[in-house]
């Protein structure tokens, strides 16, 4: 960690539609040629499009892509690579006139007014490990037992593979930190909050509170173009909330 905390990454949104002239010149000043830029900037989410070894030669390229018209921003290396803290994930939620309480899964209270809430940011990622496991068990012998009379048994080795499996979560953050203040996971939750509005998947309900969010929070950014993305990395999370910082206060 010690040698990725002197790396500094450009990031930038992708383009709203595309531009020639406008790739050219944005790959003159990331030093890339115009096709490897023109991919960068593709798509729906921001990414890293570039990497300086200091925060000054970073600083120079964002002003350079900002001139441009791009939003683009630094994020550090150390930045991008911290682990989400899972003691930020919500079990339950009370709705208030003007405020919304959750409890986490370690049993701490938030209670969160609308102006403590900067980005509401919906999205999917994979469960499971994608491991493989050996187990042993013993089963019954047919030839031997027949042979002998007597049950007789055998080990048998079997392997399983934990297969992932998508969860949607919703994500709160403040303005200060790219670590969310809380997070609701699609699964574990208690969604008896929605009440009459109680729908019968998981995955309906999570949609409805993201909905009620949005519309207590109504002058919180919303985004949910991380929902259905099956390769979600953490760092994805934190470059959406970074581009909505630098888009605001540009």
């Amino acid at each position: 960690m010690a040698a990725s905390s002197n790396i500094f990454h450009v990031a930038a949104g992708p383009l709203k539609s595309f531009d020639a002239e406008l790739v050219k010149k944005a790959a003159v000043v990331i030093g890339k040629d115009p096709y490897t830029t023109r991919l960068l900037l593709a798509g729906k989410i921001p990414k890293i499009i570039a990497t300086c070894q200091s925060s000054e030669e970073a600083e120079s390229a964002v002003r350079g892509l900002c001139d441009l018209g791009l939003v683009a921003f630094v994020c550090s290396d150390e930045e991008l690579r911290k682990p989400f803290t899972s003691n930020t994930r919500a079990r339950t939620l009370k709705l208030g006139k003007a405020e919304v309480s959750f409890v986490t899964t370690c049993g701490e209270t938030k209670t969160l007014e609308s102006n403590d809430v900067f980005l509401i940011l919906k999205g999917t990622r994979q469960t499971g490990s994608g491991k493989e496991t050996t187990t042993t068990s013993r089963k019954l012998n047919v030839t031997a037992t027949l042979l002998t009379g007597m049950p007789m048994f055998k080990k048998v080795k079997e392997k399983t593979v934990e297969e992932f499996q998508p969860e949607g979560f919703v994500r709160i953050y403040n303005r200060s930190s790219s670590d969310p203040l809380l997070e609701i996971p699609q699964n574990g939750f208690d969604y008896s909050f929605l009440g009459d509005s109680l729908a019968p998947t998981s995955h309906q309900n999570l949609d409805k509170t993201a909905e009620t969010l949005r519309e207590i929070f109504s002058g919180a950014v919303f985004d949910e173009t991380l929902a259905g993305h099956a390769d979600l990395t953490e760092a994805d999370c934190r470059l959406v909330y970074l581009y909505h910082r630098a888009r605001v206060s540009a």
